[in-house]
């Protein structure tokens, strides 16, 4: 990890070994981290030659993004790269697309190779080309905190954004950060594709008065399934040795889970490619976190495509009322 430039509270004037004062120049910017996950994986597994090349390609093509964005390398440590942007809205275009350029790379893909990125924007201290300061070691910390594939950021920083609601982000709660008295906000910036018509994942306390559902039947090519408090979960993905075998090539392995957890069901995602799941009119994209299912929609694993039988599961929840006149009728 690169060195976040000193302790809080670095003074503003220090001398400069002539006894006279030497003023820092103060700005807001954009402070960006991207390391390369497991790189240390990466050298046992390639050796000291090949790794050091694949990371040096990698660190070389996040320069050019940064570049193409408006941004400036303040440097390149080991297997991490700082970058500055004076523009919030192409500081977290730049972070999408360092996420994109990496994923496409037919090289990076052989080694699975990947990235996370951190981003805060804030008040710094610039001297001889380079960056002090308190939104320096916010940011060395959210890049910390972050994991393959992801963009993490601070919810200052979106709300710095000239359109935030053209961006697809959701909240990861609070987490404190050294040095600082009051915990930060993080979330996470999707970036896996054009999602600007996607709404974001409802969490399960953001539907407080929902009647809680007996079961939940799951229809997938002629095969339904039901959940209940006696039979609670279902896995599914490309292995077979999921409850729900589904073989399309964009399904990972064991992409997701649906479970009852107090009184309700949920789906959670544990793919590369995400799931997308529609309730009614609305479309969610669930990444690697849980959704509540609600009434009745279609699950898409990997791939936005409702109707696609090859994909698509379809779920209802049915709830007490419903089963108890159900049962009147027979």
């Amino acid at each position: 990890m690169v060195n976040a430039g000193g302790p809080l509270g670095t003074p503003a004037r220090e001398s400069n070994g002539t006894g006279m004062d030497m003023s820092h120049q103060t700005s807001q910017l954009v402070i960006l981290f991207a390391d390369i996950s497991q790189s240390t994986r990466l050298f046992e597994i390639q050796g000291d030659v090949q790794a050091r090349q694949i990371i040096g390609r990698a660190l070389e093509m996040l320069s050019r993004v940064t570049d193409a964005h408006g941004g400036r390398v303040i440097k390149t440590i080991g297997d991490e790269v700082m970058v500055t942007f004076p523009d919030v809205d192409k500081a977290v275009e730049a972070a999408c697309e360092m996420h994109r350029v990496i994923r496409q790379d037919l090289m990076f893909s052989w080694v699975n190779l990947a990235i996370r990125v951190g981003l805060h924007f804030g008040e710094v201290l610039v001297e001889n080309g380079d960056v002090y300061g308190d939104a320096v070691n916010v940011a060395a910390k959210v890049v910390s905190m972050a994991q393959a594939d992801q963009v993490l950021t601070t919810r200052s920083t979106i709300d710095s954004l000239s359109a935030p609601e053209t961006l697809v982000w959701r909240p990861l709660g609070q987490a404190r950060i050294p040095g600082k008295k009051q915990p930060v906000e993080l979330v996470e910036v999707i970036w896996q594709e054009d999602t600007a018509n996607l709404t974001k994942p409802l969490r399960l306390d953001s539907i407080p008065d929902l009647e809680a559902p007996v079961k939940l039947v799951i229809s997938y090519r002629g095969r339904e399934i039901e959940l209940n408090q006696h039979r609670p979960s279902l896995y599914l993905g490309r292995d077979p040795h999921n409850d729900l075998v589904i073989t399309e090539a964009l399904v990972s392995r064991k992409h997701a889970h649906i479970e009852f957890r107090q009184g309700k069901f949920l789906l959670v995602d544990h793919s590369t490619n995400g799931t997308y799941v529609y309730v009614g009119d609305d479309r969610f994209f669930v990444h690697r976190e849980e959704i509540l299912l609600h009434d009745e929609g279609k699950i898409c694993p990997g791939q936005d495509a409702p109707e696609d039988s090859r994909v698509a599961l379809h779920y209802r929840c049915i709830q007490k009322q419903e089963s108890k006149t159900s049962k009147a009728n027979e």
